[in-house]
């Protein structure tokens, strides 16, 4: 990860919702996108220069998946360094939960075919990024994250190497 020159920041966020069951709301990947093509994943985008991960996490949720929330309802405080072998990039993942949005979800970008909700203890981990198998249940039951992952190769269907850390309390990462 030290040899990485080009850098970029991403917010991903989860919507969680209770009906008896904890469920959350995934994305299926356009089969043309980069990352995440033909796979579910949570929506998020970039990080603007200038901008703060909290609004950056406003405005994609707005953007993706038509939704407005407030700064209040984000739960941030989980990271992820995400790196491919043999490329000299970093992606610096802010991951959040958000339980409270209004309006219903609907796509509102060109990024997704489809958006469904999964019980958090039944996600699609084999039509997923390879590296989320590794975290993303425990953090959907209330756990925060940091670490790195590195993928075999940029479709991100395989992991290369992985070192992640759970905590109970948020991870220091605005």
């Amino acid at each position: 990860m030290e040899h990485a020159k080009e850098m970029s920041a991403v917010a991903l966020f989860f919507l969680i919702k209770r009906n008896g069951v904890i469920e959350t709301l995934l994305g299926l990947g356009k089969p043309d996108k980069k990352v995440g093509a033909n796979q579910w994943n949570a929506p998020g985008g970039r990080v603007n220069p200038g901008e703060s991960i909290r609004d950056a996490c406003i405005r994609e949720i707005r953007e993706e998946i038509a939704v407005s929330i407030s700064a209040d309802s984000i739960d941030l405080g989980s990271y992820l360094a995400c790196t491919v072998v043999g490329k000299e990039n970093l992606t610096h993942l802010y991951i959040a939960i958000v339980r409270d949005w209004q309006d219903e979800p609907q796509i509102n970008c060109d990024e997704f075919t489809e958006l469904k909700w999964f019980p958090i203890n039944n996600l699609p981990f084999n039509e997923m990024i390879a590296g989320d198998r590794h975290w993303v249940e425990r953090f959907l039951q209330g756990e925060y994250v940091r670490g790195r992952v590195c993928h075999g190769d940029k479709t991100c269907v395989t992991v290369h190497d992985i070192d992640i850390e759970f905590s109970k309390t948020p991870f220091d990462i605005e």
